[in-house]
């Protein structure tokens, strides 16, 4: 088999595969064959015609053209590795020649993208430096004993504070809706902590037990979204009691080799800085990846950037059903469709996708490589990270696709080394 590739005007990419000589010669006698066996002839049992009776009786080509058919798919995958082109979608056929000689097969599909790097080193980026102060160190323990805190009841008559723990019952009715679509009781918020809407948190701060607040409200990050009205009863108020940060309490909390304050104050300094690495890096990556995308060019067919939104959207559906709440009434809630909350994700979509056309240029480019034993040990962690057996992994995630995101952080890695 020989194969070529054409660019054609559309994006569209054509693979073009010949079949000829004793490879078309041995297919066609064995389509032959299959088409003899199926003759049913007076005077011979059915598969039992003479060959030469059997030649005349079949048109020559339909022949050439159900050998042709019979060898599209190992066409494809011949055409494939030969040339290294990977479709998007299953590409259609059409077959150009089907004669005594030869087959002529065109496959045409749009392909996967290369980007066409432009510029992606040098380009003078720093990582933000890395500092911890004695006031966010102070704060973190502070943080640490509000945890450890007891609660004990406020005086009557006292109304909520920041701080407070407020014991609510709560019903939640969309407007226009008779019944409430969500109830809960003995709901716990720490006011000033708990994450509240504004018209809701200012209706609990001052309210006293036993109230009985009715509120309405809009989502805060969503103009369009339907308004809400909340029935809350206040069921009791608690004050934190904080302990004492000494020496006992440092013990407390459990920390590997921390048994007094000053040794609390260097455990939690190093986990913040620890944090802030991790901030500062990823803010650096993200700076780097992004002026690399802009200096390359790369169009993405359309048909991958729905595959994505259909993907961000089952994961977002999957996050929604996990919280409770049911995927229709989510939408309603934010006065939206499936098609909105798509089309919201398009942007996003596209951008995920040059990222990692990017990286795969740059790997590419840079000739870096990732070995088996690299791969296995990516399964290893997998398997501990998930406490499954590694053999369940190697099963659910194939190998290839590992090896493709390692080589997508190696490409990363060396556009962050080389700024």
């Amino acid at each position: 088999m020989a194969s070529k590739v054409v660019k054609n005007d559309d994006q569209t990419v054509t693979l073009e595969v010949v079949v000829d000589g004793d490879e078309w010669k041995k297919a066609k006698d064995n389509e032959f064959q299959k088409l003899r066996k199926s003759l049913n002839i007076n005077g011979f049992r059915k598969g039992h015609v003479p060959a030469a009776m059997a030649k005349k009786l079949i048109d020559k080509q339909a022949l050439n053209y159900n050998t042709a058919y019979d060898m599209a798919n190992k066409a494809l995958l011949v055409g494939l590795n030969e040339t290294e082109v990977k479709f998007v979608e299953s590409p259609t056929l059409d077959i150009k020649k089907a004669d005594d000689d030869e087959a002529v097969f065109a496959f045409t599909a749009e392909v996967w993208p290369e980007a066409e790097l432009g510029e992606y080193k040098g380009f003078g980026l720093k990582k933000d430096e890395v500092a911890v102060t004695d006031e966010e160190v102070d704060a973190a323990i502070n943080d640490q004993a509000k945890r450890k805190a007891d609660f004990e009841a406020v005086e009557d008559g006292t109304g909520a504070e920041d701080g407070n723990l407020v014991k609510v019952d709560q019903a939640i009715t969309l407007d226009g809706d008779e019944e409430p679509f969500h109830k809960e009781e003995d709901t716990e918020i720490t006011l000033g902590t708990t994450p509240l809407n504004k018209a809701v948190y200012d209706a609990l701060k001052g309210a006293k037990v036993g109230d009985v607040l009715d509120v309405d409200y809009k989502l805060e990050d969503d103009e369009d979204s339907k308004p809400f009205h909340a029935h809350i009863t206040v069921k009791s108020i608690e004050k934190e009691v904080i302990p004492a940060i000494d020496d006992e309490f440092a013990a407390s909390l459990k920390f590997e080799g921390v048994n007094t304050v000053e040794e609390l104050k260097k455990f939690v300094r190093e986990r913040i800085e620890a944090s802030k690495d991790e901030e500062a890096n990823d803010k650096f990556s993200e700076a780097v990846l992004d002026k690399a995308v802009e200096n390359a060019k790369i169009e993405i067919p359309s048909v991958l950037i729905d595959r994505e939104i259909d993907n961000m959207y089952k994961q977002l559906a999957s996050q929604i059903q996990s919280s409770g709440l049911d995927v229709e009434k989510y939408l309603s809630l934010i006065n939206s469709s499936p098609e909105g909350v798509k089309e919201r994700m398009r942007p996003e979509a596209e951008k995920r996708l040059k990222n990692t056309f990017v990286l795969d240029a740059v790997a590419k480019a840079e000739n870096l490589q990732v070995s088996n034993d690299e791969v296995l040990n990516e399964i290893k962690l997998l398997a501990q990270q998930y406490g499954i057996d590694e053999k369940k992994i190697a099963q659910l995630v194939r190998s290839e696709d590992i090896k493709e995101d390692l080589l997508r952080e190696a490409a990363m890695n060396f556009l962050c080394d080389n700024q």
